[in-house]
Formats: C-alpha cells, sequence, structure tokens
C-alpha cells in the first residue's frame, strides 16, 4: 500500500460517521460536495501561500483541482450560515469559561461547588464572559441542564459540569470544534517530527465481553473526568483570561472521548469468556 492508498483509507474512515450524522440530518451529497469544495479553497487561500508572495486564484486553482472560475465563484459565495454558527459557538464557550470559573472560585469545604446567588452568579459572569450579558448565559446553562435554581431562588452546578446535552444543533457545534481539535493534532503531528509532536494516545481492548460492559462504561467516565478537572486545573493556572492575546500566545485543548462498538465477528447481544487484549497506540510524533 502507499502513500495514497492510505491516505484514501483513512479518509474513508472518518467520513463515514461524518456522513452518518450529515444523513440523520437531511444533508445530501450536493450540500457536503459543495462544502467541501469550499473547504479547499478556504485553505489553499490561507495556508498554502508562497512566501512574500500574495496567494492567487490561478495558484488555488492548480493545487486543489477546481478551475479557476469555481474558485473565483467560492470565494464570491463568502461565508453564508457561518456567522450564525460562530456566534452560537462563542455563546458555549463564554458558557464552559463561566462553570470552569464557578468550579473553581466558588467551593464548598468538600470541594464540590457552591450555590450562587443573583449577584454572584452576575459578578462571575462579568470575570469570565467578557460582555457576554448574565442572562444569556444563565439561559444556555439551564437549557442545557448544567444549572439548576434551588428551593431558596440560588443556583447550583451540575457535578458533571458544561455539555451540551439537549438540543442537537449544539451537539452539532461540537461536532467541528472537537474533530478539528483532533484532527488538527493529528495534521501537525504527520507534519512534524516526534520531538515537536503533540500528545496524540488512545487505549483500547478488542474482546470486553457483554456483562462487563456497563460497569466498565461507567469506571472509564469517572477516569476520563478525574483526568479532565486536573488538566482544567493547570490550564486555569496559566490563562491570562480575557487580556488581548500576548504576541506567541495559544489556544491549548486536552480532550479525552469514549467509543465502543461490536467486536470483530461478535454477534449482537452474544457472551464471549473472558479473553481481552490490550493495547496502547499513538499517531506519528507521540509525545507520551
Amino acid at each position: 500500500m502507499n502513500i495514497r492508498q492510505a491516505l484514501g483509507h483513512a479518509v474513508m474512515e472518518l467520513l463515514q460517521p461524518l456522513v452518518r450524522v450529515l444523513l440523520r440530518h437531511g444533508m445530501a451529497y450536493d450540500e457536503f460536495a459543495e462544502l467541501a469544495r469550499r473547504a479547499y479553497v478556504q485553505v489553499a487561500e490561507r495556508d498554502f501561500t508562497l512566501k512574500g508572495r500574495k496567494q492567487t486564484t490561478s495558484r488555488i486553482s492548480v493545487i486543489t483541482g477546481l478551475n479557476r472560475k469555481e474558485v473565483a465563484r467560492l470565494q464570491a459565495a463568502g461565508n453564508q450560515g457561518e456567522a450564525a454558527s460562530a456566534e452560537l459557538a462563542h455563546t458555549m464557550n463564554r458558557a464552559a469559561k463561566v462553570v470552569v470559573g464557578w468550579m473553581h472560585e466558588h467551593k464548598q469545604a468538600e470541594g464540590t461547588p457552591a450555590l450562587l446567588d443573583n449577584e454572584q452568579f452576575a459578578a462571575l459572569v462579568r470575570r469570565h464572559s467578557g460582555d457576554m450579558p448574565a442572562r444569556a448565559v444563565l439561559d444556555e446553562l439551564r437549557h442545557d441542564g448544567a444549572v439548576a435554581v434551588a428551593d431558596d431562588g440560588r443556583y447550583t452546578l451540575s457535578p458533571d459540569g458544561y455539555g451540551p446535552r439537549a438540543t442537537d444543533m449544539r451537539k452539532i457545534s461540537l461536532l467541528g470544534q472537537h474533530a478539528a481539535d483532533l484532527l488538527g493534532a493529528i495534521e501537525h503531528n504527520i507534519g512534524h517530527p516526534p520531538e515537536q509532536g503533540y500528545l496524540q494516545q488512545r487505549v483500547f481492548a478488542d474482546h470486553i465481553p457483554a456483562d462487563k460492559i456497563e460497569q466498565l462504561r461507567h469506571q472509564l467516565r469517572e477516569t476520563g473526568l478525574n483526568s479532565l478537572a486536573q488538566a482544567r486545573d493547570l490550564l486555569i493556572e496559566q490563562d491570562a483570561g480575557d487580556a488581548p492575546p500576548a504576541p506567541g500566545a495559544r489556544r491549548v485543548t486536552l480532550g479525552v472521548y469514549y467509543y465502543e462498538q461490536p467486536a470483530l465477528g461478535a454477534v449482537e447481544k452474544e457472551t464471549s469468556a473472558p479473553g481481552t487484549a490490550m493495547a496502547a497506540d499513538s499517531g506519528p510524533g507521540d509525545l507520551a
């Protein structure tokens, strides 16, 4: 298998779960193909310029395979629909920052998030969400079940923090953000030597018996949440807040995910004898 064949196989693997989401929500191939063409043009225009030279329609045409007329059309089409998506992502990110601040700054004796009254919540929003209105942040957090109102009128934070659970629109927004971060790390590692690589690892088992899955799923969720809580504290210590980014400032992400599917050759609901093989694999340029 040559590199082009390997790339084709990898693209087919990553496209299949994406296509399942697209078909489930009514996006047919023609609409996806238009988005793919637009992405080719945007990436070529932004990331593949020649040093010291302005990117041209002709060069974009050469490296993307699209004719110049099509490139010009896609450039002129603008970013329809992207402004609304960006605004939603902005709201979600600001809400997440408020939750992180809440968990860090307002703890009860046992370490759980404290209840906040209106004034405390509004002050928290001012510190962590810039100019976002407190009511908008509260509505977002209540809408997705992260915040509830106690009997005394104060606000309580869910032990799980904030992560959209209720609406497809918010979950789909995370599809773009989370998948883009993961693929960005992989793309970086493909193009850089190991000593410059980003952390990109997973652990997996090919044969977990059916009667073990429920307990394992719960245990791994707890393990992941604990790891993310430690990482969150490290990020809070170093984050410069809402100050204007200084030269060289970076956005940093550490992600954790869980996934399961039928074992190769297994029949649904079949229970097999123990015999689990554990493995850890990593992409190019791993930093263990």
